[in-house]
C-alpha cells in the first residue's frame, strides 16, 4: 500500500511537470508566436504562410509595416524575395526592386526571367530606372521607343543604350524602320519586319574544305562547304550543336538496295552575292559527274522578328536520265543528338510525334509518310537539348520542261527520320515513290523547289505561323 502511494505521488509529479513544461515550452511560445504574427494574418497571410515566413526570417520583435509588406511579397515569390534581400544591401533598395518586379512575375515575367533581371541587370538598370522614374519592366529607360522587357527578352538589345550596335540608327529604327526588304527598294507605308541584329558578315575560312563562314553576333553561324552541304549552328553559343543541310538528294534503287546521290564530288562553284548587312545572298553550283546532274541553289539569309530565316531556291537538272528514283528531297539533319520531338502542319491541323533517344545508332522509323503538306505548311523538330527549334516551310515545287512550260505540285510529302538520336532529319520530298513504283528523272527537265528554313529557341508552333504570315508578304 505504501509503495503504491509513493508511485502515485511520483506519477502526479511527472504529470504536473509535463503540464508545466508544455505550458512554458510550447503553449506560451505558441501564444507569443500567434500574437506576434497576428499582423501577418491581418494582412491576408494564412497561418502556414505566416509561420513559414516567421521561421525563414527569424522575426522575434513585433512586426512593423516594412516586414508585413515584405511578407506579402515573400508569399508571392519566396525564392526571388530571398535573393533580393541577399543581394541588395539596403531596405530601400530591396523594396524598390521587389516592388518593380514581383507584381509582374507570371505576367509577363517568368520566374526565370525575374531571376535573370536581378542577376544581370542589378544595379545598373534598376538604379537608372529609379533615377529617371520609369518602371523597370514596362518603362523605356533609354527613350528610343521599346520597353525594357522587350529589349531584354524579345529583341536582345541593350535597354540602357538607344543604339545597341552603335551604327547611328536607334534600336527602334532598326526594328521598326523602313529599310531595304530582301533587296527591294523602300516601300512607303510598309513597316519592315527585319529587326535589329549585329549585321551578318561573310568571311573566308582557313579550312580548305570550307568556301566561307557566316558570322552572326560575332560568331560562326553558317559554314558553307565546297559541296551542296552547309552546316549551321543554333544557338550559336554552343559550338557542338549543329544542323547539316544539303540542297537536293536523289534517292534511287540499285541491286535491290536504297542509295543516294548528294553532289559531293567534282566541280563546285560558290558565288557570294551580298557578303554583309541585314541579309546575305549566295549561290552554289555543283556538277555531279557520277550521276551526271547539275544542282544549283540560291540562298538568302535574313532575320525576321529575331528569328534567322533562310530562303532557298534549288534546281536539279539531269544531263541524262536517272532511273529507279524513289526520292528527290531536301533534309535538315541534327548532328548533335537528334530531335526531341517533331511535328507537321497540314490543312487538317498539327500532328506531333515524340522521337526516341538511346545514344545508339539505329533506324527506328519514318514518320508522317502518308501526310501531304501544301504551300506554307511545314515540318519542324525540337532539338533534344531543348534549346532550339527548326522548321522547313514549303513554298513551291515544280517541273520545268524544255519548252519552258511548268508543271506545279500543289502538295508534297514531309517526313521525319528517327535514328534514335544519331542523325535525325526532317525532310521535304519533291518525289516520294514506293520501291516497286520508281520514277525516272528525265534529261532536259529541271526539278525546282522553293522553301524556307525557320530557326528559333521557342517551344511549340505559334512562332512558325507568325513568321509564315510575314514571309507570305514577300
Amino acid at each position: 500500500m505504501k509503495r503504491r502511494t509513493i508511485l502515485l505521488i511520483i506519477l502526479n509529479f511527472i504529470l504536473i511537470g509535463g503540464v508545466i513544461g508544455y505550458y512554458f515550452t510550447i503553449y506560451i511560445p505558441e501564444l507569443r508566436t500567434k500574437k506576434r504574427i497576428k499582423p501577418l494574418l491581418d494582412a491576408g497571410l494564412s497561418l502556414d504562410e505566416a509561420l513559414d515566413f516567421d521561421r525563414n526570417y527569424r522575426i522575434y520583435a513585433p512586426y512593423n509595416d516594412t516586414m508585413i509588406k515584405l511578407a506579402t511579397y515573400w508569399v508571392k515569390s519566396p525564392q526571388f524575395v530571398d535573393k533580393v534581400v541577399e543581394k541588395c544591401k539596403t531596405w530601400e533598395d530591396r523594396f524598390y526592386v521587389i516592388n518593380e518586379v514581383v507584381p509582374f512575375i507570371d505576367n509577363p515575367l517568368t520566374k526565370e526571367q525575374a531571376h535573370k533581371l536581378i542577376d544581370e541587370w542589378y544595379p545598373s538598370l534598376f538604379h537608372e530606372c529609379k533615377k529617371k522614374n520609369v518602371n523597370v519592366i514596362f518603362g523605356d529607360v533609354d527613350g528610343e521607343g521599346i520597353n525594357n522587357y522587350e529589349e531584354i527578352f524579345k529583341y536582345k538589345t541593350d535597354p540602357l543604350t538607344a543604339d545597341t550596335d552603335n551604327d547611328e540608327n536607334t534600336d527602334y529604327e532598326e526594328i521598326f524602320g523602313w529599310v531595304k526588304q530582301l533587296g527591294d527598294e523602300i516601300n512607303p507605308g510598309y513597316i519592315d519586319p527585319l529587326i535589329w541584329s549585329p549585321i551578318f558578315e561573310i568571311k573566308t575560312s582557313p579550312d580548305p574544305y570550307i568556301d566561307f563562314e557566316v558570322y552572326y553576333f560575332g560568331r560562326v553561324f553558317v559554314a558553307k562547304a565546297r559541296t551542296q552541304l552547309w552546316n549551321f549552328r543554333w544557338p550559336i553559343e554552343d559550338p557542338g550543336d549543329e544542323c547539316m543541310y544539303v540542297h537536293y538528294l536523289v534517292g534511287y534503287i540499285e541491286n535491290g538496295e536504297w542509295n543516294f546521290a548528294e553532289g559531293f564530288e567534282d566541280f563546285v562553284k560558290t558565288d557570294v552575292i551580298k557578303e554583309s548587312g541585314k541579309y546575305l545572298e549566295w549561290s552554289s553550283y555543283v556538277k555531279e559527274s557520277t550521276f551526271n546532274f547539275n544542282s544549283y541553289a540560291y540562298i538568302k539569309l535574313f532575320v525576321v522578328d529575331n528569328h534567322p530565316i533562310f530562303y532557298v531556291n534549288i534546281t536539279l537538272t539531269p544531263e541524262e536520265d536517272i532511273n529507279n528514283v524513289v526520292n528527290l528531297y531536301v533534309e535538315l539533319g541534327r548532328k548533335s543528338n537528334g530531335y526531341k520531338w517533331v511535328a507537321i502542319k497540314t490543312r487538317y491541323g498539327v500532328l506531333q510525334k515524340n522521337m526516341t533517344y538511346s545514344g545508339v545508332e539505329e533506324y527506328v522509323g519514318h514518320y508522317f509518310v502518308d501526310k501531304k503538306i501544301e504551300k506554307y505548311d511545314w515540318i519542324m523538330g525540337r532539338a533534344i537539348n531543348d534549346k532550339a527549334s527548326f522548321a522547313l516551310v514549303f513554298k513551291s515545287a515544280k517541273t520545268i520542261y524544255p519548252n519552258n512550260s511548268i508543271e506545279y505540285q500543289d502538295a508534297i510529302s514531309a517526313i521525319a527520320l528517327d535514328t534514335s538520336g544519331h542523325y535525325d532529319t526532317i525532310e521535304l520530298h519533291h518525289i516520294l515513290r514506293k520501291w516497286w513504283n520508281s520514277e525516272t528523272l528525265r534529261s532536259g527537265l529541271s526539278y525546282n523547289m522553293e522553301y524556307y528554313i525557320f530557326i528559333s529557341d521557342e517551344v511549340g508552333y505559334d512562332w512558325i505561323e507568325s513568321l509564315v504570315d510575314i514571309v507570305k508578304s514577300f
